[in-house]
């Protein structure tokens, strides 16, 4: 029986890390297991890293009919693909990369915490760090986000346990070369990892790592089908996108929160917070300048927080030190040294932040459980099924109608899995709108041509509709193309000529 409430505070405290440990490790392994994506960019991931793996080009040519390429580094793509390619495509294949990088960064931050910590303190810091990644499902979709956690947290343990500077700087210079490939600016979340490696062995280490990083992270260009040249053009283009201050400050108050606890926390415990701020000065002046810039860089419209996802090992890693300082000085629960409006305001802080941590943990897994187990989502995938056999040896794609919606555009993949081609991809042709290109006259060329032969548009809906696609677009499509028939989910329409006997 709990008879006092310290210890059911602290049984409750206890039950918080626990479920959150937990939920970061179930999430994903049945997000995993699951027949789906969770937003439209695995789309583009899955499909694209398939590609690759098969010998297509990953950045197409600003007048290639093709229209899929995005921003992002090849690294994710190659991994990705190259899964696929030896296990055979599918939902889960696609998404064992990025899960696995996730469960992976999990266990380095452990290790990390026992370097310094005890279990127990380990544990704590463990759970918070796990209610921190629930905001955000991306730390386990198919998208650069998980992979980029993984180098920073390792980097973090890496550059804590290893003494031979040969071994630190080949270990930090390949995380950080990934880091540039997987997005060109991730060079800016690893500059904690830079000061830290500047402390314990010198500038000239640091000068290494940067350019032997460099050289690594220049590799996966010299593939035949990696163009550094078109990399460039398409990362250039999403300057246009943008800034979005409300995106911002998104960031900001998250940081904030971030920030706020472990000064609630220090008041709480009567801990002199200027000596350990002066003590870290350093460390802290790198970590604003690692926060600020990929808060500014990722506030483009069609960003998220997402992008604060690898800075948090390093809010982790601070707040690893600050434990350690609250119990080298031995200030932890002495009340009679901390005031009452300092002690109350602090408790009322806590739990503010905490309240606000659960709740923005809980909300995001809700969302992506409802679009895991979204009505329709085997049927279609049935539906889609009966289509290709009755099609079978013709080609054949997942069209768009006057909505983007999820259901159908998640089973995108699955006709390039099985040896179809790629024309247009949605979120390519919204960020190339966004970059003021337009779809270029050799696509509307593939509808002429009858590349694809079978389109599958969702049902009752006119064909691309949606208005990223232009009328001359549409009319092209309507004059190549004609319904052949329904089925539950789709408007059939195939390349005239074709007949419709099918």
């Amino acid at each position: 029986m709990i008879s006092s409430p310290a210890v059911l505070l602290r049984w409750g405290f206890s039950s918080w890390l626990a479920i959150g440990i937990a939920g970061i490790l179930i999430a994903p392994v049945l997000y995993l297991f699951s027949n789906g994506f969770g937003e439209q960019g695995e789309v583009t991931f899955s499909t694209v890293s398939w590609l690759l793996a098969n010998g297509n080009p990953l950045y197409v040519d600003l007048d290639s009919a093709e229209r899929y390429s995005l921003q992002h580094g090849p690294i994710v793509y190659f991994v990705v693909g190259y899964i696929m390619k030896a296990f055979g495509p599918s939902y889960l294949t696609a998404k064992v990369a990025t899960v696995g990088a996730l469960l992976l960064s999990i266990a380095f931050s452990w290790l990390l915490f026992r370097k310094r910590l005890s279990k127990m303190d380990s544990f704590c810091l463990l759970g918070l760090e796990a209610w921190l990644f629930l905001h955000w499902p991306y730390t386990y979709l198919i998208r650069p986000d998980a992979l980029m956690l993984l180098c920073v947290t390792a980097g973090l343990y890496f550059v804590e346990t290893l003494q031979k500077r040969s071994q630190l700087i080949i270990v930090i210079a390949l995380l950080l070369g990934l880091m540039i490939n997987l997005k060109i600016h991730g060079f800016i979340y690893f500059l904690p990892i830079l000061y830290l490696v500047y402390r314990g062995f010198g500038a000239r280490t640091v000068a290494v790592i940067g350019g032997l990083s460099i050289l690594l992270a220049v590799v996966p260009f010299l593939s035949p089908h990696v163009s550094l040249a078109n990399y460039l053009f398409w990362v250039s283009g999403s300057i246009n996108h943008g800034i979005m201050v409300g995106r911002i400050v998104a960031k900001i108050l998250l940081v904030v929160a971030i920030v706020m606890l472990p000064v609630a926390v220090g008041k709480l415990s009567g801990i002199n917070l200027r000596s350990f701020y002066l003590s870290h000065r350093s460390l802290f002046l790198v970590v604003f300048v690692a926060t600020a810039v990929p808060s500014i860089v990722g506030s483009k419209v069609g960003s998220g927080t997402n992008h604060l996802i690898p800075l948090i090992p390093t809010f982790m890693y601070l707040y690893m030190l600050f434990i350690g300082y609250i119990r080298r000085t031995q200030a932890l629960l002495q009340p009679a040294a901390v005031s009452p409006v300092a002690r109350y305001s602090s408790v009322a802080l806590i739990t503010l932040i905490f309240v606000i941590v659960t709740i923005g943990g809980i909300n995001p897994q809700k969302r992506m459980v409802e679009k895991i187990k979204a009505s329709g989502r085997e049927t279609i995938i049935q539906d889609l099924r009966r289509l290709e056999a009755n099609y079978a040896g013709y080609t054949l794609a997942i069209g768009y109608g006057e909505k983007d919606n999820m259901l159908y555009s998640d089973i995108t993949p699955l006709p390039v899995f099985r040896g179809s081609p790629y024309l247009i991809d949605m979120v390519a042709i919204g960020d190339m709108a966004g970059s003021g290109v337009n779809i270029p006259a050799a696509t509307a060329g593939k509808l002429s041509d009858g590349e694809i032969k079978v389109w599958l548009i969702p049902r009752g809906e006119k064909p691309f509709a949606y208005y990223l696609f232009d009328g001359a677009f549409r009319d092209n499509f309507l004059n190549n193309y004609e319904m052949a028939g329904k089925t539950k989910f789709f408007d059939v329409w195939v390349y005239r000529g074709m007949g419709r006997n099918h």
